[in-house]
């Protein structure tokens, strides 16, 4: 889009008082200041273009009545001071910049309940992040942070926090403040244990630890009674604590890509599981309380190293999807699947009866009579066979079988 182009458009929107204006991948390298002139604007979106600092026209600040103001994947190492004018926002996309500290123009944005960070250079975090007391979502993942600021316990109306792919091994004791957080993702950080200080977060609702070093779950995690989803797949757990049982409301649980040997016979008090992940560990068994998983939707248990099943796993009727592939169990692959998971009831209708058969006692037995003709083997036959005797019968040519 040329000057003349984004002139009449804004010009266009000036003359019907519009409140949205869309500005996104149209490859702008300039805001021309009649941007100021929109004063009904609540809605603002220049993403994918390739607006930086100097280039963002100093009149965006005029915009007092914008709400949503969209700035990701620009080419912003910087944030102009106007933007700190900006005093009824509550909605800011900064992700996929070059930003290395924002917080000296954000901290003004006092209505800001809204904040994305992610894919940009922030290696640290300063303190001024509790400025922004309002915000409720808070995204900073794919940075550079090692660690967090004491300041971030006082955003005490923080709901969701996200801060995936960065170099976490801890985090600071005022994190327990945040006692409003319901999402909170650790995923793919350098946290060689469970922080403790999580369990100080009662309302959370769903936890990520993905990809991370993790070598065991700490047993405050019964402190989360509101967790509905508990992510821990791809670390390195061999076993699961009792107290995950007292997780009352968890729903769905991954734990594929560890090291469990065996699980908890607690799992069995998960009575609101419907999503379990276990692919890629070492079990060699299951608990028999799975069975009473009645909600359960999902089971997922490829690349395991079962060689039998709990009995009455036909108790869970809610069962859609289970996975057993790859495990040394006495079911054909064409039962099982190959390329998707076969069906749960053809599976575990097989398998069970597989077991009766097994108990099943065979009363038959092979016999071979051998001896000289007319000594009266036919007769010995008959007379087991059928409870009869005839004197009349005849010689057996040959064999009878």
């Amino acid at each position: 889009m040329n000057h003349k182009e984004l002139l009449q458009v804004i010009e266009q929107v000036n003359r019907e008082q519009a409140t949205e204006l869309d500005l996104s991948g149209r490859n702008l390298t300039f805001l021309p200041p009649e941007i100021g002139q929109l004063a009904t604007l609540t809605q603002l979106d220049l993403s994918q273009n390739r607006l930086s600092r100097s280039t963002l026209a100093k009149a965006i600040g005029q915009l007092t009545n914008l709400q949503r103001l969209d700035l990701s994947g620009n080419e912003l190492q910087g944030l102009p001071e106007s933007i700190a004018e900006l005093s009824n926002l509550q909605q800011l996309d900064l992700a996929g910049n070059q930003l290395t500290n924002p917080l000296k123009v954000l901290r003004h944005l006092v209505k800001l309940q809204w904040l994305d960070l992610s894919a940009n250079r922030l290696a640290t975090l300063p303190d001024t992040i509790a400025q922004i007391s309002q915000l409720e979502t808070l995204t900073l993942d794919h940075n550079q942070l090692m660690q967090l600021p004491e300041g971030i316990g006082r955003l005490s109306q923080l709901k969701r926090l996200s801060l995936s792919h960065n170099a976490l091994s801890e985090l600071p004791d005022s994190f327990g403040q945040l006692a409003s957080l319901h999402q909170l993702d650790l995923s793919h950080n350098q946290l060689s244990r469970m922080p403790e200080i999580i369990a100080q977060l009662s309302q959370l609702r769903s936890l990520k630890l993905s990809h991370n070093q993790l070598s065991r779950l700490h047993k405050l995690i019964r402190q989360l009674p509101h967790l509905q989803s508990l992510d821990l797949s791809c670390n390195q757990l061999e076993r699961l604590p009792e107290e995950i049982g007292q997780l009352s409301q968890l729903q769905q649980l991954c734990l594929q890509q560890n090291l469990l040997k065996r699980l908890p016979e607690a799992i069995g008090q998960l009575s609101s599981l419907t999503q379990i992940s276990l692919n890629q560990n070492q079990l060699v068994k299951l608990p028999e309380g799975i069975r009473r998983l009645h909600q359960l939707k999902q089971l997922s248990l490829s690349q395991n190293q079962l060689e039998s099943l709990p009995p009455d796993l036909q108790q869970l009727v809610n069962l859609e999807q289970l996975d057993l592939r790859e495990n040394p169990l006495p079911i054909p692959p064409e039962v099982l699947g190959q390329q998707h998971p076969g069906q749960p009831a053809t599976i575990l209708n097989y398998y069970a009866e597989l077991q009766r058969e097994a108990k099943k006692p065979l009363n038959e037995a092979k016999v071979l009579l051998v001896g000289q003709g007319s000594v009266g083997k036919t007769s010995l036959v008959k007379q087991l066979i059928e409870g009869a005797f005839s004197p009349q019968e005849t010689k057996t040519e040959g064999i009878n079988i």
